[in-house]
């Protein structure tokens, strides 16, 4: 995993609205804990949310 042992956990908070025309839009944000004596690479956490949108 690419950032075993850097979080504490992830939050996710996931929206679902209807739309006028009689669909949907998914609004997703993701909260990243760090451990206290880790600084998160933005690299690192792109290719995580990349990894966990392709749903392998």
């Amino acid at each position: 995993m690419l950032l075993e042992g850097v979080l504490e956990s992830i939050t996710y908070h996931i929206k679902i609205v209807p739309t006028e025309d009689g669909g949907c839009v998914c609004k997703n944000r993701s909260v990243y804990h760090p451990k206290s004596d880790v600084e998160l690479d933005e690299d690192k956490i792109k290719a995580g949310k990349e990894k966990a949108m392709d749903g392998r």
